[in-house]
């Protein structure tokens, strides 16, 4: 194959990669089970100083990978607001903090994004509930995330691709019609075929004795054509994949390269992933000029960065 996807896993599996992380799994359950709802989605979690003192322990070792951004979650939620324990956050739970910190309002960051070119069309009440937000970080720390900044400042300005199927044919006509629309691309006739078969039944010679004579197939890679019409003219884009997941780096060069060769100066740019492992099966992306867009996301703190060229940690220009 000539790309990689990180293998499905989910928050759990995640998780459990040590002690303290197992342990963190089956406090949250249980305070699940014994709170009321409201309590546990808003409220602050019961805690012991000795746990909180451990928690910190922890999170010196861990501070900046994925057990890290829990262990610093579950320290704020329990009332921890030390500079350190805020500084472990994932990007997107600490970026209220950030925000407040700054003494940005709602207003003010729609104007930063207004001024790179990528604002969304909120409405008064997206505004204000993004205010509210802004107020009191901790009480929405359960729900703030990726979704959230698509929802009030990026309004209309994001789209969220399903890049997992394991039903054999990976969803890449909608990927294309969906950045189309995003980019304002009258895209017609969008169609995905597989001009590769990508399963191939393995010779009976070539298997083990007890095997010969059971049809067993062996998956090769797939070469998906993806056609469509603009401004009359019939196109097409070809990306090397699999059977089961979207090739959405490849996918994202090809479009850049379209946007490219009608004078635009836009780029497929992929928002970064959250606290719980949900990148690994969805992308949110946005058209922006990357020259315009990375030095405000580096400001305001949104994990951002050119689908098509791999994830970057500190969105730069270029």
């Amino acid at each position: 194959m000539n790309f990689e996807w990180p293998e499905p896993r989910s928050e759990q599996e995640t998780l459990d990669s040590t002690p303290v992380s197992a342990a963190l799994v089956d406090r949250e359950n249980r305070l699940g089970a014994a709170l009321p709802e409201a309590d546990f989605d808003r409220g602050r979690w019961p805690a012991t100083p000795e746990l909180l003192d451990a928690l910190r322990a922890a999170l010196v070792d861990r501070c900046g990978d994925v057990v890290g951004h829990h262990i610093a979650y579950r320290l704020v939620r329990c009332g921890c607001r030390q500079a350190a324990t805020l500084a472990g956050l994932c990007e997107w739970d600490r970026q209220l903090f950030r925000w407040r910190e700054l003494g940005f309002s709602s207003q003010d960051l729609l104007a930063r994004l207004q001024a790179a070119g990528v604002a969304g069309e909120p409405e008064a009440g997206d505004l204000e509930k993004l205010d509210g937000w802004l107020a009191d970080p901790a009480a929405v720390l359960a729900y703030y995330g990726v979704g959230n900044l698509a929802a009030t400042l990026l309004k209309g300005r994001v789209f969220s691709a399903s890049l997992y199927n394991n039903g054999g044919e990976p969803d890449y006509r909608s990927w294309w019609q969906g950045m189309g629309r995003l980019a304002g691309l009258a895209l017609c006739e969008v169609v995905q075929t597989a001009l590769t078969e990508g399963l191939v039944e393995v010779a009976g010679e070539d298997l083990p004795e007890e095997l010969r004579g059971v049809p067993v197939f062996r998956e090769e890679e797939v070469v998906w054509e993806i056609g469509f019409r603009l401004d009359g003219q019939s196109r097409s884009i070809y990306v090397k994949g699999d059977l089961t997941w979207v090739n959405e780096r490849d996918l994202s060069r090809e479009f850049d390269r379209l946007l490219e060769s009608l004078g635009r100066s836009e780029r497929v740019l992929r928002l970064g992933g959250g606290r719980t492992d949900e990148e690994s099966f969805w992308g949110r992306y946005l058209v922006a000029d990357p020259l315009r867009f990375f030095p405000m996301a580096a400001e305001l703190g949104i994990p951002v960065y050119r689908s098509g060229q791999g994830c970057c940690t500190t969105p730069a220009p270029g």
